[in-house]
């Protein structure tokens, strides 16, 4: 039986240039196993029916934001225009994402996202921030 040397490792893995020197290639012993991951995978249907809320303080541009997700498919689209009551919303829903505009007169964006700390899962917030303003800098 012919030993497979690196080079032919390379050869068949192209993509994977990682592989140690000592690395041998046998076919025989490559051994494809389900993973978490694969046997968890998300369909169209999943993220379609994702809880989505819109937080603007323009009337105009959260409906019209919500109206656009809904026409794409999505079938769980909610807006508010109350910055202060996002927190008491997700903790109620458990929403997927919210998309949040950061320059609201009452309460901006970043203060929001302070109030939604408490629901961070795995240090991920499900926030989309965005602004109409055109040179606005993150913090």
């Amino acid at each position: 039986m012919r030993r497979h040397t690196r080079a032919d490792a390379r050869r068949m893995w192209p993509v994977c240039r990682c592989r140690p020197a000592s690395f041998r290639f046998h076919p025989a012993r490559l051994i494809v196993r389900p993973t978490q991951a694969a046997a968890a995978m998300i369909d169209a249907t999943d993220i379609l029916s994702a809880r989505i809320l819109i937080v603007d303080d323009d009337a105009d541009a959260a409906n019209t934001l919500a109206q656009a997700l809904t026409l794409n498919g999505y079938s769980a689209v909610s807006a508010t225009m109350d910055p202060r009551a996002v927190r008491e919303l997700h903790r109620e829903h458990e929403y997927d994402l919210i998309v949040l505009d950061v320059q609201m007169p009452s309460m901006d964006g970043f203060a929001v996202m302070e109030g939604l700390r408490e629901f961070e899962r795995d240090g991920y917030l499900p926030v989309l921030a965005i602004t109409g303003e055109p040179g606005h800098r993150m913090r």
